[in-house]
């Protein structure tokens, strides 16, 4: 009997002395109050950086697989005018191949324009544009 009463006593104590299982997941609670409202501004531009960046490398192996090419000939200097891809310069060359689809900005209107534009420098670089950046300029040159 002694054994028995050791053996309840000891689960009993394991079990007092467990923690509990939390109920929410903390997964789905933010760490803080401004991890929430950094991730609320940076979202739309993180997702504007991607997009930028997956043009900007779509047209670099668009134009090693083309060399040939013509279709950036008449791009407009980029301190003159930018032109909006999908509206007014079109890249759906570039989609099944080496895009999914073209990118559209998270805020952009509906229509063509994809809130994205493109240009050339003076010495020819083709730079893309995400022209509703709210964190300032966010471009990237075609290399």
């Amino acid at each position: 009997m002694k054994r028995y009463s050791i053996l309840l006593l000891t689960v009993f104590v394991l079990a007092a002395c467990t923690p509990g299982v939390p109920t929410d997941d903390p997964s789905d609670q933010p760490d803080s109050v401004a991890d929430t409202q950094l991730s609320d501004i940076d979202t739309p531009d993180e997702q504007r950086r991607s997009d930028v960046t997956a043009l900007a490398d779509a047209i670099s192996r668009y134009r090693a697989d083309n060399p040939g090419s013509t279709l950036f000939d008449d791009l407009t200097v980029c301190n003159s005018e930018k032109l909006m891809i999908g509206d007014s310069f079109d890249l759906s060359v570039l989609v099944p191949d080496y895009l999914a689809g073209l990118p559209r900005d998270p805020e952009a209107s509906a229509g063509s324009a994809t809130g994205y534009s493109i240009c050339r420098n003076n010495k020819g670089e083709i730079s893309i544009w995400a022209e509703n950046a709210a964190s300032g300029d966010i471009n990237e040159k075609v290399k």
